[in-house]
């Protein structure tokens, strides 16, 4: 399959939060651009050597513009700051995709965990299981409430939105997120690696290692008569690696004896697998990087 790949025009540019630069791009002859779902990223090409991976968060069934958004990272490699610095408005950029490593499934209900920037690939979903009807939360965490990007079009959500800026409630009680999950809730979890961290540490004692075998795959397998899966990003680099699959307890909350299996270091791409088929509900993970950064 062909990869989509063109030159998109910098239609707007404008911040976000403090430190978030939000750019909508768009075709210059006005050609509809590929249909693309919640949780989907591009490829931004700034220059030679210079590539790096940004998630969609504008609104999916427009198809005459992309929204990304860019953190700026001073102790980055150069990516966000030539965003931030020599991409203006009006300006090309040449881009490839969509691709989608942390899609949506289907659920009739989800728990969404976003910490800083981690919100880009969060806030497409939240409309889209609203769109379903599924029932729906969220808990949002950053710095500051001003370096928290989206905050007005979150607003809208009411209630079912908690926003938490550290300065003011400290870090995001992730326990509370995974306690009593309801039978066939997905949760899913997005933000700089402090974040993806802590939500695996969270999640650990409510959940059993699998029987141990790890497969690779483009899509999550759920098995049928599980009570609820995780699924967490460190980022929108677009290979995923292989990643343990883990079968919530008998009893939410209570703590297991088996070990936890971890994923390698090293991050490999998606093939087709010949392990045996695992049994458990796996958790989704992106390779390094971190959603809209660097």
């Amino acid at each position: 399959m062909t990869v989509y790949e063109a030159e998109l025009v910098v239609e707007r540019r404008e911040f976000a939060a403090d430190g978030v630069l939000a750019l909508t791009l768009r075709h210059p002859l006005g050609e509809p651009l590929p249909v693309w779902e919640p949780g989907a990223h591009i490829d931004v090409v700034l220059g030679p050597g210079l590539e790096r991976q940004y998630s969609l968060c504008g609104d999916p069934a427009d198809r005459s513009a992309w929204r990304i958004a860019v953190l700026r990272e001073p102790d980055g490699r150069g990516g966000s700051a030539h965003v931030h610095e020599q991409v203006g408005q009006g300006d090309k950029v040449r881009v490839r995709g969509p691709r989608n490593n942390f899609a949506l499934e289907p659920a009739p209900r989800y728990r969404f965990v976003a910490g800083g920037i981690g919100i880009t690939p969060i806030l497409p979903m939240l409309a889209a299981a609203e769109a379903a009807g599924a029932e729906w939360t969220l808990l949002y965490g950053g710095r500051t409430r001003r370096s928290m990007a989206f905050g007005e079009e979150l607003a809208r959500y009411g209630d079912r939105v908690t926003i938490a800026p550290e300065d003011e409630t400290g870090l995001l009680d992730l326990p509370s997120v995974l306690d009593d999950v309801p039978e066939g809730t997905l949760v899913y979890c997005c933000g700089p690696g402090r974040c993806w961290t802590r939500s695996r540490s969270a999640a650990r004692p409510r959940c059993c290692a699998s029987s141990g075998s790890v497969r690779r795959s483009r899509r999550p397998v759920a098995t049928p008569g599980s009570r609820w899966s995780w699924r967490a990003a460190a980022g929108n680099s677009p290979w995923r690696r292989t990643c343990p699959y883990w079968t919530p307890c008998a009893t939410p909350g209570s703590r297991c004896s088996s070990p936890v299996q971890r994923a390698p270091a090293a991050p490999v791409r998606p093939t087709s697998s010949t392990a045996p088929r695992n049994t458990g509900t796996p958790c989704s993970l992106l390779r390094s990087g971190r959603a809209g950064r660097r």
